[in-house]
Order: C-alpha cells, then structure tokens, then sequence
C-alpha cells in the first residue's frame, strides 16, 4: 500500500535505514511506531515504557523485545535514564483528559498534567534527533476559560488556543535545539476510513530540519465495506432491526427510532444515535459502539476489521478478550498515520556525520542505567 520514496532520498540513503534506529517510546501502549516503523521496514532498538499489563502482553506478542529495556513508569525512567542519552526518535503520547492549568509550571496540578511535563522534561534530558507528541484535537482548546493564545509554533492558530496547549508551547520552546510543528491531522485524509483526529506535535533538531512539512492529504486507499467479513459472529450484530431505520433529513423525525448520520452516495442523514454506512467509520473508541448497517443488518465493526481500518497489518496479533482488545483499538494511534508522517520527517532530513548513524552505534548495546 505504502512507497518507499524516502528511502532514496540524497540526504538519509537507503543504507541509513537497514541498520537499527533507536526509539525511547513512552506511554508506548501496543506500540503502534514500531509497528509503523516495520511497515517501512526499518529495524529499531528501543526503550518502551508503559504500565498497562495487557497493553504489553500485545507488545510483546508482535515484537522482539529486551526485557531489560521496558520500564512501566516515566518517572522511573526519566530517573534512571543518563542525561544526554543519545536516540533517534522520542515518541511520547501522555495523556491529557484531566489538565487544569492556569500557570506555566507550577500549575501541572493533575496526575495526567504531571505525566505530560514529565515527559517534556525527558526531552530535555536526552539528545534525540526527532521528539513526536500525539494527543486528542481537544488539547488545541482546552482551558480556554483561562485565556486565548495565539500559537507559538503554528500560525494558523491566532488568539484561538486554549491555555493547556500555550503552556506546553512555551515549556517545549525552552528546548531551543528542535524546530517545532504542530498540526491536527485526520485519519481519513490519510488514506484510512476512519474519523479520527489527533494533534501531532514535531521536534526536529535544528541542523537536521531541511523544512518539515506534514503529509498532504491524499483520497481513501479503501472504505470500510471494502474490509468486512463474510462470516461474522451472532455476537456483533443488533437484533432490534426495526429500530434502525435511515431516515433522510428531509423527511419527518420517527420516535423511537435510531436515525443514520452522514453523506454518503448522495444521501443524507441525521441523528445523536447514529447508523453509518459502512464507508468511513467514526472515531474507534475503547467501547466498540459504533453502528453500520451491512446487508440490511446493523452490526459493529469486528476487531479485525477495525484493526485494519487504523492501518495495522495482516499478522499484527491483538491479546486477551474483545472488550481488552477493543480498548486497545480505541487507545492506539493509527499505524497507518505514523506511516504517512514518518516518511515526511525522513525526507526532511539532512544527516552530518554526527547524528543518526553515530546514535545508532553508541545506543546498540546501552541499557537503561
């Protein structure tokens, strides 16, 4: 599905790309970067941190993996790390529902708050020569009560972000080695059938950034009924037929109906309780709720079915029961997008002698003090 035009690029060679990258992946869940990276096939030594056990368990079913270098918690690991620990890649994706912020570090009074400047502060104490952050597009808004910004990074966004994401701004701009990007980018401009927007935040170190750009949006490589099973268990369909009719927009509202919602092949629909065609899929969550109507019959998405529509490969195996691998699908980010976003920071990068080559030989046999 995915070209490699990156890897002829003058500037990285191909030959950078078949020895291993270093990555430090904190919140790494089941790892949805290295999957990308294996889509691209690049190799990676990696340092993974995350605390959710069944998370792991699927981890570690589809990668090779030095125990040694997995920690469950990044205060263990921003620790315990050596200052000016050399990487290729710090991926970190802390979470973010809970951030009340009202000053510039005092205020990070949340658990989820702390896990974010913990891991701001883990960027500063390693050398790693790309830093990506993903997070929901509500960060762009949150504690608007406390004060419009114009955004420091992106200049798209003037007196219009909200207080959580201004404060992240200035603590990130503090580490003045990187040139900064952020941009909301959406699932289904990427090529997957999947309403899933999230805010990308980049770090390129400055003498290696030849002018980053996010990846353009390019049409649907597939729909969601271009992926659907044949033969799908009893357990994914609603028996309620009748309460599932689609009811265009203008004719009348029924009670006690469920009403479709969307444009698709030239039809409109409407409602809060929504039937989708099965084209493109709203966003996957942790529940699995979302309703499509397949052959006059409505049914949620399978777990195979949903892991392909984020872009996961054929033999990527997911562990445990449908309700742990469904929270899994709703928590990932999509392989996919990482693949897309990837390649663009490849290609924007220039290489002296110093960097990724060198990270890569002085990290191959370092362990984690």
């Amino acid at each position: 599905m995915f070209d490699n035009t990156f890897e002829t690029h003058q500037t990285i060679g191909a030959e950078t790309f078949s020895q291993k990258l270093s990555v430090i992946s904190t919140f790494n869940g089941i790892g949805a970067l290295s999957h990308a990276l294996r889509l691209l096939s690049i190799n990676t030594f990696k340092i993974i941190c995350e605390i959710d056990k069944r998370a792991n368990q699927t981890y570690y079913e589809n990668n090779e993996f030095v125990p040694e270098n997995h920690i469950n918690d990044i205060n263990e690991l921003y620790e315990n790390i050596e200052e000016g620990f050399q990487c290729d890649i710090l991926v970190q994706t802390p979470p973010c529902q809970s951030f009340s912020i009202q000053g510039i570090r005092e205020e990070f009074e949340s658990e989820n708050g702390n896990l974010f400047l913990t891991a701001i502060n883990l960027q500063k104490k390693v050398n790693a020569s790309i830093v990506i952050y993903e997070n929901v597009k509500g960060l762009i808004s949150h504690d608007k009560q406390s004060g419009l910004h114009t955004s420091l990074i992106n200049s798209d966004y003037k007196n219009t972000i909200g207080h959580t994401l201004h404060t992240i701004e200035l603590l990130l701009l503090e580490d003045n080695r990187y040139t900064y990007y952020w941009k909301t980018i959406n699932a289904c401009d990427q090529g997957f059938p999947q309403n899933r927007e999230r805010i990308f935040i980049i770090g390129i170190l400055k003498e290696l950034d030849t002018g980053f750009s996010f990846p353009e949006n390019i049409d649907l490589e597939f729909t969601v009924a271009d992926i659907l099973e044949n033969e799908v268990d009893e357990s994914f369909y609603y028996n309620n037929v009748a309460n599932h009719l689609l009811v265009p927009v203008n004719q009348a509202r029924r009670e006690n109906r469920i009403h479709t919602y969307g444009k698709y092949e030239g039809m409109t629909f409407q409602s809060t309780s929504r039937v989708h065609y099965p084209y493109v899929a709203p966003c996957i969550n942790t529940n699995n709720y979302a309703k499509f109507l397949v052959d006059g019959r409505v049914r949620t998405m399978t777990q195979e079915e949903a892991k392909k529509v984020h872009g996961f490969s054929e033999e990527f195996k997911f562990v445990g029961p449908k309700t742990v691998q469904n929270k899994q699908l709703g928590n990932t980010v999509s392989p996919g997008v990482y693949v897309r976003l990837l390649k663009s920071i490849f290609n924007a990068l220039e290489v002296p002698n110093h960097t990724v080559a060198n990270n890569i030989a002085t990290n191959e046999n370092k362990k984690i003090a």
